[in-house]
Order: structure tokens, then C-alpha cells, then sequence
């Protein structure tokens, strides 16, 4: 629908630099759907039959990778100078130039929050209230999700990631 943007050649960098975060998104969820959430997650698979565990199971998860991500001492990573700006100069044909600026607001506002698991707590003690709260730790899941396979999940996204950035960059 957009031709135009797959001319990496004949988009500004800022552009660019766009669309590789969106597409490594894109990669991120596909592999993640294939490899992660159909084989663990969905109904009937090893760690629930029901479809709503799943769900929230799926999504603890994906926390703990964020958690283990945000836990690094990583003193190059400032959102707040990194994400200065970035929406200008960024031209997509199916984003406004006002939801690129709430994109930004959001991204650097999400980067600054101090990781919780409050919100998935309270989902899980709505589940678990007849059965003394929320388990104590993870370890249900990687009984049943080894973390082999979360590491490889990640190693086959970044794997992904280069090889559509590679080809989108190879036309420039």
C-alpha cells in the first residue's frame, strides 16, 4: 500500500532509522506468535488448557524478558537523549505526523518507568483467588517453557531483524 517505502535509497535517514524499529517489531512478533505463543501458549498446549492462563502466562513471559533487559547497567542507553526529536524528519505515509509525536511521548515515558509486576499481579490474584494468590515465581513457566528456548526465541529475532535490515539497506 506504501511502495514508496521500500526504497530505503529515497528515505531520509530519520525514516529510515523508523522503519527498521517498526520492521524489527514486526519480526519480533512474528517469530514470537511462531515460536513462542502457538507451541506454549494457546489452548490445549504444555503450559495450560485454558485459553486466558495462556494469555496471561504469554505476557509474564514477556515481562520477565523486559525485566532481565531493563536490569542491565547499560550507561549508553539515554531514552530521554535518544528519543529527543525522533519524530521529525520521519515521513510514513500511514502515520500522522500528531501520532508519531504521541509515539514518541509514549516510548519515552515507557523507557523511564521503573519495572513492576504489579499490573500482571493483579490479573493473576483475580485468577488465583481460591488457590492462596499468585505463585511465588516463574519457575511454573520454565518448568514448562526452557529457557533454552526463550534464548533462542530472542537470538532468532535478532537473526531476523538483520537479515530484513540488511535487504531494506541493500537498495539504498
Amino acid at each position: 500500500e506504501y511502495p514508496e517505502l521500500a526504497e530505503s535509497k529515497t528515505q531520509s535517514p530519520e525514516t529510515r532509522a523508523f522503519l527498521l524499529g517498526y520492521v524489527s517489531h514486526l519480526a519480533a512478533d512474528e517469530v514470537w506468535i511462531t515460536t513462542m505463543f502457538r507451541p506454549y501458549f494457546g489452548e490445549g498446549t504444555p503450559v495450560t488448557s485454558d485459553r486466558l492462563e495462556g494469555h496471561l502466562w504469554d505476557r509474564a513471559l514477556q515481562l520477565d524478558m523486559d525485566r532481565q533487559v531493563l536490569a542491565q547497567d547499560m550507561p549508553i542507553f539515554k531514552p530521554d537523549e535518544m528519543l529527543l526529536d525522533s519524530d521529525s524528519e520521519v515521513a510514513v505515509g500511514f502515520l500522522e505526523e500528531e501520532v508519531l509525536r504521541e509515539w514518541r511521548s509514549w516510548v519515552s515515558r515507557f523507557l523511564g518507568w521503573d519495572f513492576s509486576w504489579d499490573r500482571l499481579k493483579r490479573a493473576l490474584n483475580r485468577m488465583y483467588r481460591d488457590d492462596n494468590g499468585v505463585p511465588e515465581s516463574l519457575e511454573r513457566i520454565y518448568e514448562k517453557v526452557p529457557r533454552e528456548q526463550v534464548e533462542s526465541y530472542q537470538q532468532r529475532v535478532i537473526a531476523e531483524t538483520m537479515s530484513q535490515a540488511r535487504e531494506y539497506l541493500g537498495a539504498a
